[in-house]
């Protein structure tokens, strides 16, 4: 699976995206029960916790280290991927700063692989058919209509005609920061 298709799904959720920033802002790591206890209302509970940073360990964006007999987990992009790391950061950085979260519809549209190729051949080409598409793409022509949706709900891409398979799509060159490096990333 693509590294940034991967991120993007894990952090489609809101809950897990605060669990990354809540990591990434602790100095000396957070302990797994401590996150547990704070996200008991939402029903994550413990091994929900563990999974989503277990995942998290997996792509390479958070480590976990030994206190003790606890276990806590800290900020490592160093096994990342350089999309993957590089995406964290921006990411981190943006819930530092706001905690705005209407870009997390592109979460929902880079978070299949087959979907994220669909959003960067758009992209790429500036304009292009749905054939074009699926050549550039290896992609079957079945499940386009539901993958360039998706990108059309995310304002990612907008076809120029109401027919799906002879339209023109076009890329919308997003004005938010975080979204435009995503997508360059994929």
């Amino acid at each position: 699976m693509n590294g940034i298709s991967e991120l993007c799904k894990l952090l489609h959720n809101p809950l897990r995206l605060e669990i990354l920033r809540r990591v990434y802002d602790a100095k000396d790591g957070v302990n797994v029960g401590y996150l547990a206890d704070e996200f008991t209302d939402s029903g994550l509970g413990l091994s929900g916790v563990s999974q989503y940073l277990k995942q998290l360990e997996r792509i390479g964006v958070v480590k976990r280290e030994r206190a003790g007999r606890y276990v806590n987990y800290v900020a490592d992009t160093s096994h990342a991927t350089a999309a993957v790391a590089a995406a964290v950061r921006m990411i981190v950085d943006r819930l530092r700063r706001d905690d705005d979260r209407s870009w997390m519809t592109v979460f929902a549209a880079l978070m299949n692989p087959f979907r994220a190729k669909v959003v960067s051949a758009v992209a790429r080409a500036g304009a292009i058919s749905a054939e074009e598409i699926c050549e550039r793409t290896d992609h079957q022509s079945r499940h386009l209509r539901r993958d360039l949706q998706e990108a059309i709900d995310a304002q990612l891409i907008s076809p120029d005609g109401d027919d799906a398979s002879s339209a023109i799509y076009h890329y919308l060159e997003p004005a938010d920061e975080l979204v435009r490096r995503l997508v360059s990333m994929v």
